[in-house]
């Protein structure tokens, strides 16, 4: 869903232009790709409950032992322009992402 910031001027760049939240995934085990509509230059990765994720949003492929940590029940910001990250968190964990564009 792509949402636009009202209060968005010419003349300030520390506020967002868009957001979009991508839809929720729960995990099977195994990494989950996200892909925005267009790059996004800050994400946040919510890997809900107690269980801990890893985020890549190198182009690689999390797992349990690689990639950039995300504890659980607390948002993780990804400070990069992307347009693709892949999620990895343990069976059953309800992973959410969103992200906006500057």
């Amino acid at each position: 869903m792509v949402q636009r910031n009202p209060r968005q001027t010419n003349q300030v760049n520390d506020i967002f232009y868009e957001g979009e939240a991508l839809p929720d995934q729960t995990s099977a085990g195994a990494a989950l790709l996200f892909t925005f509509s267009e790059p996004v230059q800050l994400v946040w990765v919510l890997v809900g409950g107690e269980v801990n994720g890893r985020v890549d949003p190198f182009g690689g492929v999390p797992s349990a032992n690689s990639g950039i940590p995300s504890l659980g029940g607390s948002p993780t910001p990804i400070t990069m322009s992307i347009e693709q990250l892949q999620v990895w968190a343990p069976s059953g964990a309800v992973v959410s992402v969103w992200g906006f564009r500057y």
